[in-house]
């Protein structure tokens, strides 16, 4: 649930819906410290003290774009992992006019199941039903796929395709989205392009890109590091470039 906030804060009605949660959980899952986290921003151009990490965390304030942007590098994670859910799957539903029991029959399980699904805010089923089920409520396929909890294994799936052999992970990223072999496989093979034509010299510091100095333009590893943990943001890009198949 999104935690908005506090009225104190004058950029309120222009934030995104950050959770305050999230984001101390992933630092703590990384066993990293607030200073280290205000650190790692530092590479992606926002320079923070250690006490503004603690503010996020605490909710007493609420990064911008800009800010959060750099907070998902710092933490290795997409910008969603530190949003709130906007919407819940009832929520859905009733907006597209769906009886639970046309829900239940979408996905193709009991109603009782159902039920326990829209209490629990998360659907339970392979991405055939998946599909079905978005269909039904008129659903982009990405939202479905965040309702499924299936987002943090397609991340890993999809960071692991690009810097290594992505056909070798084309199977496992369509057990994950209701998308057809043949679109899994062309936006693998863009993205895997895309990302190893950016990693090329990441490990020289002294990179300097075109027409820029080297004080103003971050590193080639740190771009490439903000690029990999945008990357479902740039799946779902790129899958919506893709001619329909």
């Amino acid at each position: 649930m999104s935690t908005p906030p506090p009225p104190s804060d004058p950029r309120a009605h222009h934030l995104p819906p950050f959770s305050p949660t999230a984001a101390r959980a992933l630092r703590l899952q990384l066993g990293m410290t607030p200073e280290q986290v205000a650190y790692g921003m530092s590479a992606f151009g926002v320079l923070l003290p250690p006490a503004a990490i603690a503010a996020f965390e605490s909710g007493v304030t609420t990064p911008d774009e800009t800010e959060l942007f750099a907070l998902a590098g710092a933490l290795w994670c997409d910008r969603s992992d530190l949003l709130g859910r906007v919407q819940a799957l009832r929520g859905h539903r009733e907006a597209a006019g769906v009886s639970l029991e046309e829900a239940a029959s979408a996905l193709g399980v009991p109603l009782a199941d159902y039920r326990r699904m829209e209490d629990e805010d998360a659907i339970r089923a392979e991405p055939r039903r998946v599909a079905l089920y978005a269909q039904a409520l008129r659903l982009p396929v990405r939202r479905a796929v965040e309702l499924s909890g299936a987002e943090h294994a397609l991340k890993d799936a999809l960071t692991s395709a690009v810097q290594g052999w992505w056909k070798g992970y084309v199977k496992t990223v369509t057990n994950l989205v209701p998308l057809p072999k043949a679109t899994v496989q062309d936006a693998l093979r863009r993205l895997h392009t895309t990302y190893q034509g950016m990693s090329v010299g990441t490990t020289n510091w002294s990179t300097i890109f075109a027409g820029e100095s080297e004080d103003d333009t971050p590193p080639a590893e740190a771009k490439s590091r903000a690029w990999l943990a945008d990357i479902l943001e740039h799946f779902w890009e790129t899958v919506d470039a893709l001619p329909p198949r």
